[in-house]
């Protein structure tokens, strides 16, 4: 529930399960091993008790933090609803004003959809053939908001990097079988060249709000042939403000 989330207090995050089993193993994985009391609470007195079961952490949320999230949480199913509208009425924009531009569509057992990032494909040969990183810069700083190529893929990102972890007394047939750049991911690389993003605040805005994004992408791809310009002119305007 860090701050780019549909449901946010800034940090932390929410788990639900009907199985009790798995509910003691959160509670203690949340609260050091602990687990709530079942006594009666006493003034003073602490409301966990030691367990030891699992090996815990310190994850809980500051009473602060639920606070926030509880008044939130009634407002939800509203604004995923107003998100969900809000796409759909960009969806039908893109496919008037531009080409090789679309939102991705949810499968057909989804029948609640809700939005974190909102991507958007883009076909570069429709763009002068300009990387999705050149795009989604020039349409960051076309609608002053963040837009952002997707993940690299796991096996050439560099948050995930197992070989540089303490090799311990591995062997060197388990040390190779850790090393995730022999992996190809032919499907991840293709999104990774063709989908950008924007965070689902953009989705509370109205009807008019979408379509200052579908103007915004029609003008980059108007534009993609100098579209290194057009990033260039946009960071002197910004700076001379």
């Amino acid at each position: 529930m860090q701050q780019s989330k549909t449901l946010t207090c800034g940090e932390g995050g929410a788990a639900i399960t009907r199985r009790k089993d798995l509910h003691e193993r959160m509670e203690q994985l949340r609260a050091d091993s602990r687990m709530y009391s079942t006594a009666p609470p006493r003034d003073g007195r602490l409301e966990l008790t030691e367990v030891g079961r699992v090996q815990g952490r310190n994850l809980a949320l500051s009473e602060f933090q639920c606070a926030l999230v509880l008044d939130r949480l009634p407002h939800m199913d509203a604004e995923n609803t107003h998100r969900h509208a809000r796409a759909e009425t960009l969806r039908r924009l893109l496919a008037d004003m531009t080409k090789g531009v679309s939102l991705l569509t949810a499968p057909p057992e989804v029948t609640r959809q809700s939005y974190y990032n909102l991507v958007i494909r883009i076909d570069p040969q429709q763009f002068a053939d300009q990387s999705v990183d050149m795009i989604a810069r020039a349409l960051a700083d076309e609608l002053n908001t963040n837009v952002n190529p997707v993940y690299r893929p796991m096996n050439r990102h560099p948050l995930l990097q197992p070989l540089k972890a303490p090799r311990g007394n591995l062997s060197d047939q388990e040390w190779a079988r850790r090393d995730i750049s022999r992996f190809s991911l032919p499907v991840a690389e293709r999104i990774r060249a063709t989908c950008c993003t924007l965070t689902q605040p953009v989705l509370l805005d109205d009807d008019a709000g979408m379509e200052d994004i579908a103007r915004a992408i029609a003008k980059v791809q108007a534009r993609a042939q100098d579209l290194s310009q057009v990033v260039i002119d946009a960071v002197a305007a910004a700076q001379s403000f």
